[in-house]
C-alpha cells in the first residue's frame, strides 16, 4: 500500500477517529489486541522467506543491497 493509497482508504472516515496498530499476541486463544500507533517514519526493510514478509533491517546488521527497500513505518 502507498500513502496515496492510504490517504484514499481513511478520507472516508471521521477525521476524530482513534487509530490502532493490530497484531496477533499469540496467546492460547490467537487473541488479536490493538495497540496506539506511537511512531511513524521510514525503515529500511528486506524480505525474509524464513518470516514470508519484508523484516527491518538494524543497522548495524550491514544488509543494504538491491533487495532491501525503505518504506514507511507505522508502529
Amino acid at each position: 500500500m502507498t500513502v496515496k493509497e492510504l490517504i484514499e482508504e481513511l478520507s472516508g472516515f471521521d477525521p476524530e477517529t482513534e487509530v490502532k496498530f493490530s497484531y496477533p499476541s499469540k496467546d492460547y486463544w490467537g487473541s488479536v489486541l490493538a495497540r496506539d500507533i506511537s511512531n511513524i517514519g521510514y525503515e529500511l526493510t528486506k524480505y525474509s522467506g524464513y518470516h514470508q514478509t519484508d523484516k527491518i533491517i538494524d543497522i548495524g546488521d550491514n544488509n543494504e543491497d538491491e533487495d532491501t527497500k525503505e518504506v514507511l513505518v507505522l508502529s
